[in-house]
């Protein structure tokens, strides 16, 4: 799924920020983690949507492919990247490796595979839920401790 994106409204090109990402300007960094970030959430998101949140979202994946992508380009590791629609199409490729690697990473035994569970867990289907006698309202003793505290 690459969605060609236009923001060719902006008060800066893409093609400036690039220029500033390969010489280290911080400026540049922040203009594109802004400029994309929703739109990579989006995308990860659709990557994501039937494994489990509980263990990794879609913006875990966006934060480890914008790390990815920023440290790359550092290390001058893409010779196509000239313009906005080459870092779309880079950043989309990063999206879905690192959603694909999390979802490989979910189905194995060291990732938690199928042994990860939601709070249903706790539940005895016989006898409801496995917590039992949880004091809604603090004692009197609990609430003076807690002052005490403060």
């Amino acid at each position: 799924m690459i969605m060609n994106l236009d923001n060719s409204n902006s008060s800066h090109s893409v093609s400036q920020y690039l220029d500033g990402l390969r010489n280290g300007d911080p400026v540049s960094v922040q203009a594109i983690w802004e400029r994309y970030l929703n739109d990579m959430i989006r995308l990860a998101y659709s990557k994501l949507k039937s494994s489990s949140r509980r263990v990794v979202d879609e913006e875990d994946v966006v934060q480890n492919a914008f790390e990815n992508f920023f440290r790359q380009v550092q290390e001058d590791r893409f010779p196509k990247l000239d313009d906005r629609n080459d870092l779309w199409q880079i950043l989309c490729m990063l999206v879905d490796r690192r959603a694909k690697d999390q979802i490989a990473k979910l189905n194995t035994m060291k990732g938690g595979g199928k042994l990860v569970h939601g709070d249903s867990i706790n539940i005895d289907p016989s006898r409801g839920p496995v917590i039992e006698n949880v004091a809604i309202q603090p004692t009197d003793k609990q609430g003076a401790e807690f002052m005490e505290r403060v």
